[in-house]
């Protein structure tokens, strides 16, 4: 058996971090715990990504015993705020010190 960690939306789906499956490649243990899941498991197994050992994996990457098989779900980035972004340090630092249009002074090289 595959020792499976789940995370985010996968982990509350089958109401616990780890599980164990069966199967000789990712695919085929994530088609074991999908179908052990249902359709919503499936859905977000399928666009997630995978880790085999620390080492990013894909479907047909093999796993033995022993292994250790990570699925995680899509992440997507912090929540967006509606209205201007806020004046830190980066936003002050973009800002122009002159005038746009203004000439530039000219200094020769030493």
């Amino acid at each position: 058996m595959i020792q499976v960690r789940l995370f985010a939306s996968l982990r509350e789906i089958a109401g616990q971090s780890r599980v164990e499956a069966a199967g000789r490649t990712v695919g085929e243990v994530v088609d074991e715990l999908s179908a052990r899941y249902g359709d919503r498991f499936t859905r977000i197994a399928g666009v997630g990504s995978y880790v085999v050992n620390g080492e990013r994996a894909a479907r047909g990457t093999p796993v033995a015993e022993g292994d250790d098989l990570a699925v995680l779900p899509p992440v997507s980035g912090g929540a967006v705020r509606p209205g201007p972004p806020p004046e830190g340090a980066a936003a002050q630092a973009a800002r122009p010190t002159r005038p746009i249009g203004a000439p530039v002074p000219y200094s020769p090289g030493p």
